[in-house]
């Protein structure tokens, strides 16, 4: 099976890449000067040379014509005029690395303007663009099981939402083992540009060591510091200390990180995941989390969910002021993590009619800019929130009841692993393996 798309991929060198759309890695052979560095030398090569042939023709001069004949000689090969200067580097037929690059950038970013990534730094990635690839950057495939494309969120810090300009490029064969890439690219109204790429590794079936015992998704919420701690300290709340060790453990371990897609394909029984496959998640996205647990996580490079109350004051302006490539903003609901229910913790969901929870869930849809996953506020959920839940067409949603995601489970109902501020690593190691 292959995954295949025809978008321009836009660090394709050539007319022949782009048609082919195989996504392969090549080696770039370095054939002629890769900078401008380089153009100067090769011109002034050319430069020092031109001049040894007239020094020998001078020579030969001397020899036929004698003193005056050298004079002559000289003279009318510019010896002696004041204004002989060698040829400019500029006007070497030796390319630039400015130019190699520019011819590889799409038409958008060569007409770009206002910024350094479109307009004079070719190939530069937009600083106030991001883009979070969903799942692991590095994506394992069982030989002969379907490839499952993730997807790539982007983001513009200013503008908001980017899904509209995200193009897809590339093939995946997974009937042939091998190493493939998938390239992301998105733009911004400024003409600014982003390009993320993700590795698609195909392995043997021999090579490949399924998942067997469950896929525990992790349920965080908060982060404080020694200088920054909540007035009342709960299990929901864990040191950066602790948390950093638990992220160099998983980072340590090679852990796999699953999307949502895939995890969505693996519970229906359509692929197997990674023996050694985890997913983290963090309820609520409040400000502690977002200051604290988002930079570990970039340190790690481990991507994560935050689940965010879509109501809050400053909910869509932490999606953008908070964007990282690793993290993925998740409803927690609109206006659903109140209280004011019977059942459970009392949430708000459980005395709302069908038509009102869905509603709500459209509603934070486009403030948190994703619609795969969805935590019940609370843990809370009857039978009529599951039905609208089904009826919004989210993935995965989940609750907090402890347990594995494993095949064959209810979608609607996931189950996750709390992990408790006061734990430790040894706690938090066999929760996970």
């Amino acid at each position: 099976m292959s995954y295949r798309t025809n978008r321009r991929e836009p660090d394709a060198p050539s007319a022949a890449r782009r048609a082919s759309h195989v996504s392969r890695r090549e080696p770039v052979a370095a054939r002629r000067p890769q900078s401008t560095r380089d153009a100067r030398t090769y011109s002034r090569t050319k430069t020092a040379s031109s001049g040894r042939k007239r020094i020998a023709l001078a020579l030969g001069a001397v020899c036929l014509l004698g003193c005056a004949g050298l004079a002559i000689g000289l003279s009318s090969l510019g010896f002696f005029e004041k204004n002989a200067t060698p040829p400019s580097p500029a006007s070497s037929s030796a390319p630039t690395f400015d130019t190699e690059i520019s011819d590889s950038l799409t038409p958008e970013a060569q007409a770009g303007s206002g910024n350094a990534a479109s307009s004079g730094q070719p190939g530069v990635n937009d600083p106030q663009i991001v883009m979070n690839l969903n799942g692991s950057q590095h994506t394992l495939v069982k030989q002969g099981q379907p490839y499952i494309e993730s997807g790539c969120h982007a983001v513009d810090r200013k503008e908001g939402n980017l899904a509209k300009t995200l193009e897809i490029a590339g093939t995946v064969d997974t009937s042939t083992p091998g190493t493939y890439e998938i390239t992301y690219h998105a733009s911004n109204k400024k003409g600014g540009q982003h390009t993320k790429v993700r590795t698609v590794e195909v392995l043997a079936s021999s090579d490949f060591v399924p998942n067997t015992k469950g896929v525990p998704v992790l349920m965080y919420h908060y982060v404080y510091t020694d200088t920054d701690q909540p007035s009342k300290l709960t299990s929901n709340y864990i040191k950066d200390t602790m948390l950093e060790s638990q992220l160099a453990y998983l980072a340590e371990q090679d852990y796999y990180y699953p999307s949502y897609k895939e995890l969505y394909a693996y519970v229906k029984g359509e692929i197997d995941l990674p023996e050694r496959s985890i997913i983290l998640t963090f309820d609520d996205a409040r400000p502690n989390f977002l200051k604290y647990g988002i930079p570990l996580l970039e340190k790690y490079q481990i991507p994560a969910t935050s689940f965010l109350i879509a109501d809050e004051d400053k909910a869509k302006r932490n999606v953008k002021k908070y964007a990282s490539e690793y993290i993925s903003f998740q409803s927690h609901s609109y206006g659903m993590h109140k209280p004011g229910g019977t059942i459970g913790h009392g949430g708000l969901i459980s005395a709302m009619s069908q038509d009102d929870i869905v509603a709500d869930l459209k509603k934070a849809q486009p403030i948190v800019q994703n619609e795969e996953a969805f935590a019940y506020p609370f843990g809370d959920y009857t039978d009529t929130a599951v039905a609208a839940v089904r009826q919004t067409n989210i993935l995965c949603s989940f609750t907090t009841e402890h347990g594995r995601v494993e095949k064959g489970d209810d979608l609607a109902l996931l189950p996750r692993v709390r992990i408790n501020g006061d734990m430790g690593l040894d706690g938090f190691i066999y929760s996970v393996s």
